[in-house]
């Protein structure tokens, strides 16, 4: 079995990119951790 590894996954729309960058920003430098973060944009256009 692999060992077991800390991650981190947020998500959201494009609407939620600046509470995402405020979350992000919080996180302590320290955090072993791998970060993984996501945004829903629309398929078309410019959405963000």
């Amino acid at each position: 079995m692999a060992e077991p590894r800390d991650i981190v996954v947020v998500g959201g729309s494009a609407g939620a990119i600046e509470s995402l960058s405020t979350l992000v920003s919080h996180l302590p430098a320290e955090l072993d951790a791998a970060i993984f973060v996501t945004i829903h944009t629309l398929p078309i256009g410019d959405s963000l």
